[in-house]
């Protein structure tokens, strides 16, 4: 006997042994359907059974397996084709146990065909004995555990023949022995079971809490532990990154993160049946709603936290501003508000604040408070900056003056003028201190003392220390050219020049008195340097009166010493003071030029002369040497200058054009000479 196999498989029965064929004898129908449940699922009543070879294999799916493989051995035994086996196995499948066992031995007895034992036992015979198998509608009575199985009632509206998939192509039905590998062991076939009736819409909102509980509510556990894993890595990220700098970056990727997970539970929540209550939409809903309000009360808190960090600032108060701004720079971080970098710069400012108030020395607190308004123009400490320099200056200026450091401690009052005016008449007293210390320790700084005395009258006057001024000036001015009445013109000199130089109403009077004395002591100081044997000191001097004082009257004075003090430096002689320029005495001299050159000549003595004799013409540029004193012979026809002179010692300085200088000592006398013969003598 072949075996004719097919792609459809046969159910998995093992072949029959004693066991199994015992199992498969035919049993009374009334026990067989005494096992049928008291009430068949509503599929089971409205359902057809369109063929019966697919009825006896549903039956073999539904019912247990150990049915299924007593119909099949029953058959065979009765001489039954394949198909009835296989209708046989798959109606235990389908049908309860008692089912399967029933149909087999009900289609042995009445001695049907292999399609009529399939149909059940109100299976019709076809005439002529030919087999034959019709589609039945089955449709079981309902009450208490029927007593026969349920009538079948053949149905012409759907005639089918059964298929067999192991008859012979266009052959006649054989007995086919049927080889199943699968174990002879009852085998429990568990329907998979249908997903759970879901609300598509309760699951795209709370999925939309962006932590995947949708997720949890699909019964989606790996994807909702992994959106949960995602959102506490993108909350961590964004603190670790500052997502308040780029708040909109952050925003959209939120965004998209909600919507990414709202789509994917829509995907998932659409292959569930539809949940009838509407509880879950709400559970949604309320999720979502307590999400957002969650989102929007950290804000409030975050908002709260800066401005209480603002209101402390407000107070001067940077302890506890630091404290808020911490917080919204902190916790508050992913309120990607405005106020967390605004929070940042609060920050800053108060720990510059906090710095340049602890800084080791005035002098760097000031430096750090100043550097602060340039940093943080706009930063509610600014008032407190300002008071805080106040104080740092106050407490600094005032150590300075009691320290008898009156100028640094002036500097210091002057930026805290700037700072606060109602410290002007304390600034004034400092001036007053310190043109009254200059006063009082010689050599006296007439200039500063006078500045300060000034600067009193000029920019506080209306303070106490201003009427103390006119007097001050006094002392100083006495003070100042103390060194004049000592015979000591020249210390005193540029004294004068300053107090002269006044133009403040206030140092009127000494100005007037500095004017008057000024151009005397500049000259008593010329002079005195040339008498002390200084004559290029004293040239400075005088040159420094003539330049000064043109028109004044000890002009010729200066003008007679400055020609003595040249003849000093020329001859190297120390020269008196000489009378006044103009002056002269009863003994006249006269110099003759004998060479064609012109020459200067300086003569000092008791008095000055200066004047300078013409080029002689008719005479040589110079002559052999020892030939000179022969030119002194006569005066006549050459240039000659006549001077009156004391009787005494006297200096000459004659400048030769393009020659030495001569330098000559003589002394005047009544009876003596008359002629000083000037003559160049050059070898050869």
């Amino acid at each position: 006997m072949s075996e004719d196999r097919s792609t459809a498989q046969p159910p998995a029965v093992g072949p029959p042994d004693d066991a199994s064929r015992a199992a498969a004898e035919p049993a009374p129908l009334e026990a067989a359907s005494a096992e049928l449940p008291t009430e068949q699922a509503p599929a089971e009543r409205e359902g057809l059974i369109t063929d019966t070879a697919v009825a006896g294999a549903e039956a073999g799916r539904q019912g247990s397996t150990a049915d299924a493989v007593a119909a099949g051995p029953q058959v065979e035994r009765e001489g039954l084709t394949a198909d009835t086996a296989v209708a046989g196995s798959e109606a235990g499948r389908q049908g309860s146990t008692a089912d399967a066992v029933a149909v087999g031995p009900q289609v042995e007895r009445e001695g049907l065909t292999a399609g009529a034992a399939a149909a059940g036992p109100h299976a019709e015979q076809a005439p002529g004995g030919v087999k034959a198998a019709q589609a039945v509608e089955s449709t079981p009575a309902v009450g208490p555990e029927p007593a026969e199985p349920p009538s079948v009632a053949p149905s012409a509206a759907h005639p089918a023949v059964a298929a067999n998939p192991w008859a012979r192509p266009g052959g006649v039905q054989e007995h086919v022995e049927w080889v199943d590998p699968t174990p002879t062991d009852p085998i429990l076939r568990i329907p998979p079971t249908p997903p759970a009736p879901r609300s598509t819409a309760a699951a795209v909102l709370l999925n939309l809490t962006g932590v995947g509980a949708g997720y949890f509510y699909l019964r989606r556990r790996w994807q909702a532990w992994t959106a949960v894993g995602v959102a506490v890595g993108l909350v961590v990220v964004a603190f670790a990154t500052q997502a308040a700098g780029d708040p909109w970056l952050w925003r959209i990727l939120a965004v998209c993160w909600s919507a990414f997970l709202a789509l994917d539970a829509w995907r998932i929540a659409v292959k569930h049946p539809l949940v009838t209550g509407r509880r879950p939409v709400v559970v949604g809903l309320i999720a979502v709603v307590a999400v957002v309000g969650a989102y929007i009360g950290y804000g409030v808190l975050g908002r709260s936290a800066h401005d209480a960090g603002l209101a402390a600032q407000g107070r001067g108060d940077c302890v506890a501003a630091t404290d808020e701004f911490e917080a919204v720079t902190g916790p508050y971080e992913l309120t990607l508000s405005s106020d967390v970098a605004a929070a940042d710069r609060g920050l800053a400012e108060c720990a510059d604040f906090t710095r340049a108030a602890d800084a080791e020395d005035e002098a760097t607190a000031v430096q750090r408070y100043g550097q602060f308004r340039i940093d943080h123009p706009d930063s509610p400490l600014r008032p407190f900056v300002r008071d805080r320099l106040v104080e740092t200056y106050t407490t600094w200026a005032r150590g300075l003056r009691d320290q008898g450091r009156l100028t640094e401690s002036i500097r210091v009052y002057r930026d805290l003028l700037s700072e606060d005016e109602s410290f002007a008449p304390e600034v004034a007293d400092t001036y007053l201190r310190l043109a009254k210390k200059i006063t009082a320790e010689p050599p006296v700084s007439a200039s500063a003392a006078a500045d300060a005395l000034t600067t009193i009258a000029d920019e506080f006057g209306d303070t106490p220390s201003a009427r103390e001024v006119p007097a001050a000036f006094d002392a100083l001015y006495a003070a100042a050219i103390a060194p004049l009445a000592a015979g000591k013109p020249c210390q005193a000199v540029d004294v004068l020049a300053f107090f002269a130089g006044l133009t403040d109403e206030v140092a009127a009077k000494v100005a007037g008195e500095a004017n008057n004395q000024y151009p005397r002591a500049m000259l008593d100081c010329g002079l005195n340097d040339l008498r002390d044997g200084r004559a290029s000191v004293a040239i400075a001097a005088l040159d420094r009166f003539i330049r000064t004082f043109p028109n004044h009257g000890d002009l010729p004075q200066a003008r007679s010493a400055r020609i003595a003090a040249d003849v000093a430096v020329g001859t190297g002689a120390r020269v008196p003071v000489p009378a006044p320029l103009g002056a002269g005495g009863p003994i006249t001299i006269t110099f003759i030029n004998t060479v064609n050159r012109s020459i200067d000549i300086k003569v000092a003595g008791s008095t000055a002369h200066e004047f300078t004799l013409p080029p002689c013409t008719s005479c040589p540029e110079f002559y052999p040497l020892g030939k000179g004193s022969d030119a002194c012979g006569s005066p006549v026809g050459r240039p000659s200058f006549t001077v009156g002179l004391n009787a005494g010692t006297h200096h000459v300085l004659a400048d030769f054009d393009d020659a030495k200088n001569l330098a000559k000592q003589f002394d005047a006398s009544a009876g003596g000479f008359d002629l000083y013969c000037l003559y160049v003598e050059r070898n050869g």
